[in-house]
């Protein structure tokens, strides 16, 4: 009984950071724009910042081809510039376990 209640103890818990991660499935609609089919930026950023994030991630792909041969993965990023996305999006569930 003690183990059945911890187990659905830490369920819970652990699914508020699923609930709160889940929407970078839907970067759009928690106001973020694209900048490429892989880069999602709050929308209130500026071209400049938008074309450095593009230009980051070129210059990594790069980086990672020439140490690897190739690029296998292109993982979707999202970045945010004020804190209020940062924490609206995920950065609740990443200081809560200490991740930022």
């Amino acid at each position: 009984m003690k183990t059945t209640i911890l187990l659905l103890s830490l369920s819970l818990l652990g699914g508020c950071s699923v609930l709160q991660g889940s929407k970078m499935l839907a970067p759009e609609s928690f106001g973020l724009s694209p900048v490429s089919s892989n880069i999602y930026v709050e929308a209130s950023a500026d071209e400049a910042t938008r074309a450095e994030l593009g230009d980051a991630m070129v210059k990594a792909e790069s980086a990672i081809r020439a140490a690897y041969g190739s690029v296998k993965s292109r993982p979707i990023v999202h970045a945010c510039i004020s804190e209020t996305c940062f924490t609206n999006l995920a950065g609740a569930a990443l200081k809560s376990q200490g991740l930022r």
